[in-house]
């Protein structure tokens, strides 16, 4: 089979939703609805408020971005992204801080069955009550 590559003009996001609670019953690979990154987890999306959280002689920090676990409700808070500029030169860097403890949380929830599905934002939205 000959592949080929067409230039897109829009961004195309693959979601695998359907998570690995009862992915034999599709008989497909047990990799299927494995999130690559080992946690099926995170969104960034842009901060509800940017804000410098640090500034010395050469670098600005500031905080451009929320970490989210889910994309559909984009809940719970599990870190933030980073914007680092040198003063002088203008140049950008980026940092993700991941919070691990509510990483943590968020995982053992997926693991001991209180979040089951592949797409959690039901159970999500069940628990904050929205």
């Amino acid at each position: 089979m000959r592949q080929s590559r067409l230039p897109l003009n829009f961004q195309l996001g693959i979601s695998e939703d359907f998570g690995s609670f009862g992915i034999e019953a599709l008989a497909l690979p047990t990799s299927v609805g494995t999130c690559q990154a080992g946690k099926q987890l995170f969104a960034i999306i842009p901060a509800r408020n940017v804000k410098i959280t640090h500034q010395d002689n050469e670098y600005t920090y500031e905080d451009i971005g929320d970490i989210v676990g889910c994309v559909n409700v984009f809940e719970p808070y599990v870190g933030s992204l980073t914007r680092i500029t040198h003063i002088q030169s203008g140049n950008k860097t980026y940092k993700v801080n991941f919070d691990h403890q509510a990483i943590n949380e968020l995982a053992t929830k997926r693991l001991n069955g209180t979040f089951k599905n592949g797409c959690f934002s039901r159970e999500l939205m069940n628990q904050l009550g929205k």
